[in-house]
């Protein structure tokens, strides 16, 4: 309710252009992606470091 609200203001403060919004929405995909690769990249790390942790046992350290 409130989103829409906000959105209603915007339109009613200032038209807001196509570039304008094209821009805002191309920044919103941009961080998106940019913090869906740093989960994904923590977590194959975490994922790497235990199967390490179990797979070291088992083999000879050189």
């Amino acid at each position: 309710m409130r989103h829409r609200k906000f959105i209603g203001w915007l339109r009613d403060e200032r038209a807001v252009t196509s570039t304008e919004y094209a821009v805002l929405l191309a920044l919103l995909l941009g961080v998106m992606t940019s913090s869906i690769n740093c989960l994904g990249r923590v977590s194959q790390g975490t994922f790497e470091r235990a199967g390490r942790s179990m797979s070291a046992p088992a083999k000879a350290s050189p």
